[in-house]
């Protein structure tokens, strides 16, 4: 944790709050925190200063917030098109999607995606949130990405993906006939880039077609099949790389 994150409502008139929670004790049993010490907080959705230590117990941290002056990290390009992974999975992707910077996600239904997935109690809004803020935690970032689920594939890529498409999007898949990114330069607005990735394994060719007759063009980045894990900090390097090209 490298942030301590904090909803407006905890801080009192004082510009005090206590923490007795997960944040509390990796601060007492990690950082192993001492009065008086300074620790970087940010407000969720705001800005980012410090905070002094007033007080602390066996299970609890006093802070009082200093002025918050910082601006939180320039976010990802990225808008992510995620076919929902497996539950015990989606937790690390989460974090690791909050870490990146993406601010938004669309967990979408796939051929191979199990239905019993969207019953599992990984998709409770409180443990979603919570590995968002993991994720923000280890990158001092304040801004929590807008996640969205989607049931039904097809609905989803004809009434909701063709309008995430500013100036190009894509669809990624390995051994696709791969779009010419070399031809491809910098794009001309700041729009977010929509990003599609399948399950493990890729989407099948019917759900490809689709999302190209939404205006995705296929990107293959490499000779290889990357996890899910894996691909999404992949498919977000080359994005940023692709922003900056001249």
């Amino acid at each position: 944790m490298n942030i301590v994150l904090f909803e407006r409502s905890e801080v009192d008139s004082d510009r005090k709050f206590v923490l007795s929670d997960i944040r509390a004790r990796h601060m007492l049993a990690v950082l192993k925190i001492k009065v008086g010490a300074e620790v970087r907080v940010g407000e969720i959705g705001g800005l980012i200063g410090k905070a002094r230590v007033v007080g602390t117990s066996e299970t609890e941290v006093r802070l009082e917030v200093g002025e918050l002056t910082l601006s939180p990290p320039v976010p990802s390009p990225v808008e992510l098109i995620l076919a929902l992974p497996r539950p015990k999975s989606l937790r690390r992707v989460l974090r690791a999607v909050a870490n990146l910077g993406i601010k938004s996600v669309h967990l979408i239904h796939s051929y191979k995606v199990e239905k019993s997935y969207w019953t599992a109690p990984a998709l409770e809004e409180n443990l979603l949130r919570q590995s968002l803020l993991e994720g923000l935690s280890i990158a001092k970032d304040t801004v929590l990405p807008n996640v969205k689920l989607h049931r039904l594939f097809k609905p989803f890529v004809q009434d909701v993906a063709p309008h995430l498409v500013g100036e190009i999007g894509f669809v990624a898949h390995p051994n696709l006939e791969n779009v010419d990114t070399a031809e491809l330069g910098a794009p001309k607005s700041d729009l977010a880039i929509p990003v599609a990735i399948g399950p493990e394994g890729g989407f099948i060719d019917y759900e490809v077609g689709l999302f190209n007759e939404a205006g995705y063009r296929n990107l293959s980045i490499a000779d290889r099949v990357y996890s899910v894990e894996c691909a999404i900090p992949v498919l977000d390097t080359f994005v940023r790389q692709m922003k900056v090209r001249t």
